[in-house]
């Protein structure tokens, strides 16, 4: 419990925090960066947010996590080609559809074999691994907001195969859709 200070609703600094956060996480996805580097970089600062139990120490963890923002912001912003920045702006944008290497290279009137090293010379990842980051990030909304059956959600952010959502989706989050949802449910 957040102690007031000054008459400030401590509640309301809270919420601030929280929706700073919140933009914080869309100047990510809106500068197309992988969305995994703002879950390793900030994976508890939701959960940490909420913890803290003074206005002056909520201070400080703002700043700090601002701070960070900007420093990878700034840090990222020129590394990549237009290119690269145009086919993982398509891939967030139409996930949901098949698509592979072979088909992205296609639409883009590149070599496969050129897009993969080329993608993954600037981004640090192979296609496939930051395709179904894109894929597990909405599949992770899905199943935290929705009551929907697994092969309707699976189908939804891309994988027409619901075994092979489960193994991937298991893969990188380490738990289960059922797991993940069971848990979202609870933190609610």
């Amino acid at each position: 419990q957040l102690k007031s200070v000054n008459g400030i609703d401590p509640e309301f600094i809270r919420d601030i925090s929280l929706e700073a956060l919140l933009h914080i996480k869309l100047a990510f996805n809106k500068r197309l960066f992988d969305s995994d580097l703002f879950l390793h970089e900030f994976k508890d600062a939701f959960s940490n947010t909420l913890k803290i139990n003074s206005i002056e120490k909520l201070e400080i963890w703002m700043k700090e996590i601002i701070t960070r923002a900007f420093d990878i912001i700034n840090n990222n912003t020129n590394d990549r080609s237009p290119i690269i920045q145009n086919i993982m702006d398509y891939v967030k944008k139409n996930h949901m559809q098949d698509m592979n290497l072979k088909t992205v290279a296609a639409k883009h009137n590149m070599s496969p074999v050129y897009l993969g090293y080329l993608f993954k010379k600037e981004t640090g990842d192979i296609f496939t691994t930051y395709l179904n980051s894109i894929r597990m990030e909405a599949a992770k909304e899905l199943l935290a907001e929705s009551n929907g059956k697994l092969s309707d959600i699976a189908l939804k952010v891309g994988y027409s195969s619901v075994s092979y959502f489960n193994a991937i989706f298991k893969k990188m989050t380490g738990l289960s859709p059922t797991d993940y949802r069971r848990n979202a449910a609870k933190s609610r």
